[in-house]
């Protein structure tokens, strides 16, 4: 059933704003509605909300993940420097990644040429002992070999490529020969002991998450908590000036209007409350019965609310839900049944 609502706007000193703020909070009864724009404030705590969401969504992933036990009931305080550490460690990881990815791609591309020295390499070329790494095929392989005064070794083959090294002593024209020029820090042995480091940090930052999102408890109190100061904010955003009085305006059920003329006599506030307009974007509540509870969930997965003008079809969906299920298990059990004899008769 869709509970009717009233439009009401209250009344209340603009030096009490504060106050009745934290009693209509405390009250729970009205859907605030304002078209200002959120303030610096209001912008601020919604970030900072948003972060805190973020953070503890992640932790609770990697919590499931880890097959971590159930977190106690934290201390909203603590979630502070758990999330500044957290997003410190995720920004390392992130680049930590990266830097892993490159490592090993380069690793992959020098695989070809095997556990090299490259510092042997460069002090013979100084020497002028000239070794040239030549990557092409067969035919490259042959030519190369063909020069005169070069000695070539042919380091390892496969897919139609030959990888060979020419050795010299003398200047010799390469423009004819496949030669890959390495970088200056393309050394298998020193991004061997590079990829051993980043993977061992990577390893403490695993570890160190896995630990932190045990005190993801602290998360839960700390997004009530924002959440809260930002409600209050946006709130204190939708307030309307009106010299010494402050207006706020939102919709509140029918059934809770008691509740806030109680609350408005107690803190002197004045209340104006009419049925909503025709073109007002009305909030819906939804009230079930101990039946229609039993669609609820459906209607939440699919995402369905009716309209506040319009009809609340859970009772119906749930006779026809209830009676389209009955008749295809009633199917099945027939076709179980035929399907037996079937196979008796058969045999």
């Amino acid at each position: 059933m869709i509970v009717p609502m009233k439009r009401v706007t209250l009344l209340a000193l603009g030096s009490e704003c504060e106050n009745a703020l934290t009693a209509l909070r405390a009250l729970g009864v009205m859907q605030i509605q304002s078209d200002s724009q959120a303030s610096d404030v209001t912008a601020a705590a919604g970030d900072e909300l948003a972060r805190m969401k973020h953070i503890y969504s992640f932790l609770e992933q990697l919590a499931v993940d880890e097959k971590l036990p159930a977190a106690a009931p934290g201390n909203a305080a603590g979630a502070q420097a758990v999330a500044d550490r957290v997003s410190a460690i995720t920004d390392r990881q992130h680049s930590l990644n990266s830097e892993l990815i490159d490592v090993r791609r380069r690793l992959e591309a020098l695989a070809i040429w095997g556990d090299f020295d490259r510092e042997l390499l460069d002090k013979l070329n100084a020497s002028g002992i000239n070794v040239l790494l030549c990557l092409g095929n067969a035919k490259d392989f042959q030519q190369a070999s063909a020069i005169e005064g070069v000695e070539c070794r042919e380091i390892a083959h496969g897919q139609g490529k030959v990888a060979f090294a020419v050795i010299c002593t003398e200047k010799i024209d390469v423009e004819n020969l496949p030669v890959v020029k390495l970088a200056a820090d393309d050394d298998p042995r020193k991004l061997t002991r590079i990829l051993r480091d980043l993977e061992k940090e990577a390893g403490k930052i695993d570890a160190e998450l896995i630990e932190l999102a045990g005190k993801r408890g602290d998360f839960a109190a700390a997004v009530d908590d924002l959440t809260g100061i930002w409600e209050f904010a946006q709130a204190r955003d939708a307030l309307d000036g009106h010299g010494e009085i402050v207006s706020l305006s939102g919709f509140v059920p029918v059934p809770e209007l008691d509740a806030l003329r109680n609350a408005a006599a107690e803190n002197g506030w004045g209340l104006l409350i009419r049925d909503p307009a025709e073109e007002e974007d009305v909030p819906v509540l939804l009230k079930n019965n101990k039946f229609t509870r039993i669609i609820k969930p459906l209607f939440d997965f699919l995402g369905i609310v009716p309209g506040y003008r319009e009809i609340d079809i859970s009772g119906a969906v749930l006779i026809f839900f209830t009676l389209f299920y009955a008749i295809i298990i009633g199917d099945a059990g027939y076709g179980i049944v035929f399907g037996g004899i079937s196979l008796f008769g058969l045999c």
